[in-house]
C-alpha cells in the first residue's frame, strides 16, 4: 500500500498509541486508519485514555489538500472539518469508512483531546456544529468590527439584560419608538 500524499512511499504498519494500528509513511508522517481498527481501539479504550492538559505543544500539521484515493476500495475520500479551531481536515472514505490522518493530525487531535471521537466527525450532527461555531465566530468578528470592541460588549450585555427581562417588548418598543413620550 503507497502513501497518498507522497505516492512513491510504501506505508510500514505501525502503532499510532498502544494497540492501534496504522499504516504510516515514513516520509510526511501520514497514516492510513482502518475504521474497523480505531472502533475496537476505541471500545477497548473506553475513555481511560490519559491526555495531559499541559499547554500547547503546537504541532505543526502538514495537512495535504489534494485529493486522495482509498488505498483499500480505491473511492474518492472527502475531507471533513474536525473543529472550527483546527486549521485541518481529515479524509475519510464514506464506502469503506477507512481515514487519512496526514503528518501530525493524530498528535494535534489527541493534544485536543478529539482522537477519541474520529467516528463522530463524519456526522451531519458533529459538522452542523462546527458550521454553527464558524457562524458565530464570523458575526462576532463582524459586529466588534462594525461597533467596536467597547460598544460590542455593552450591546451584548444589554442583550443579556433584555432576554431576561420580564418587560422585554414594552423596553424594546420604548428603544424603537422615534418619540416615545406621544402616542
Amino acid at each position: 500500500m503507497r502513501c497518498l500524499v507522497c505516492k512513491d512511499i510504501d506505508l510500514e504498519v505501525a502503532e499510532i498509541e498502544p494497540g492501534l494500528k496504522v499504516h504510516r509513511c515514513s516520509k510526511c508522517g501520514g497514516s492510513w486508519l482502518r475504521f474497523d481498527d480505531y472502533m475496537e481501539w476505541n471500545k477497548q479504550n473506553d475513555g481511560r485514555d490519559e491526555v495531559s492538559s499541559s499547554t500547547s505543544s503546537g504541532f505543526v500539521v502538514n495537512d495535504s489538500i489534494n485529493p486522495k484515493l482509498c488505498p483499500d476500495c480505491g473511492r474518492i475520500m472527502r475531507v471533513y472539518k474536525i473543529d472550527s479551531s483546527l486549521n485541518f481536515g481529515v479524509e475519510n472514505c464514506g464506502h469503506c469508512n477507512g481515514i487519512w490522518l496526514d503528518g501530525n493530525e493524530w498528535e494535534a487531535l489527541r493534544e485536543k483531546q478529539l482522537h477519541n471521537q474520529i467516528n463522530k466527525f463524519f456526522t451531519d450532527t458533529w459538522q452542523k456544529k462546527i458550521q454553527a461555531a464558524e457562524r458565530e465566530e464570523y458575526f462576532q468578528s463582524f459586529y466588534r468590527n462594525k461597533f467596536g470592541e467597547e460598544d460590542y460588549t455593552k450591546i451584548k450585555e444589554i442583550r443579556v439584560w433584555l432576554k431576561e427581562n420580564r418587560n422585554k417588548d414594552m423596553l424594546l418598543s420604548y428603544l424603537m419608538s422615534e418619540d416615545p413620550y406621544r402616542l
